[in-house]
């Protein structure tokens, strides 16, 4: 009896040992999805013209023409976005000029299913240019770009950036590991000394070649 009573515990405590670890590896797998693109790779896509307003504490600086540029979606989870060129910045800027990018899917909240691309210099870390007079900018750092649908078989897609009171919103995202990632963005432009922290505000749709599916799961 006790021998038969000694099995079964030990029975019992390896079914324990591997609900546990069924449960770890299914955890660790949730925290370590992020949303990705599905569907034929590369995927080309066009922006048309838009506007994208510069904020930070010090001047606010809005390009209403120009804008068009097109990108490419290689991959599940990597993308690229060509240089944007805006002009018609009022009357202190003539130009204003992106780096080309990167464009990677992120939660900016996973809980709520919420996905931005992350922005990002493909070298260095100039993210654009500007030039207001006879004096040359420079704005650095990375965004995170809110971008729906999710979910939804589409060619359609809308990004839609958001810069307030000189920060830019959302500032953070969380990795394959659920750690909270800071983004920042600084900017300096009209001859300053030292940057300052600003945001981009735009609103734009692109359209894809190929139908994909952005899954936020």
């Amino acid at each position: 009896m006790r021998s038969s009573t000694k099995g079964c515990r030990n029975k019992l405590g390896l079914a324990v040992i591997v609900v546990f670890a069924i449960m770890a590896t299914s955890a660790a797998s949730a925290s370590a999805s992020q949303p990705e693109f599905k569907g034929g790779f590369p995927t080309k896509y066009t922006l048309p013209n838009h506007t994208i307003t510069y904020e930070s504490g010090i001047a606010i600086v809005t390009c209403n023409g120009g804008g068009s540029t097109t990108g490419s979606i290689t991959g599940a989870k990597t993308g690229t976005l060509n240089t944007m060129t805006f002009t018609s910045c009022g009357s202190f800027c003539n130009q204003f000029k992106t780096a080309e990018l990167e464009s990677i899917p992120v939660y900016t909240n996973k809980a709520t299913k919420a996905v931005s691309l992350l922005l990002k210099p493909k070298t260095g870390t100039t993210f654009a240019t500007t030039e207001c007079g006879l004096e040359k900018g420079e704005i650095r750092g990375s965004i995170l770009v809110p971008i729906t649908p999710t979910n939804t078989l589409t060619k359609e897609f809308t990004l839609k950036a958001r810069g307030t009171h000189g920060e830019q919103v959302p500032q953070e995202y969380e990795n394959e590991k659920g750690e909270k990632v800071k983004v920042t963005l600084e900017g300096r432009l009209f001859g300053a000394e030292s940057f300052v922290k600003c945001g981009l505000s735009f609103t734009v749709g692109i359209t894809t070649e190929k139908y994909l599916e952005l899954q936020a799961l």
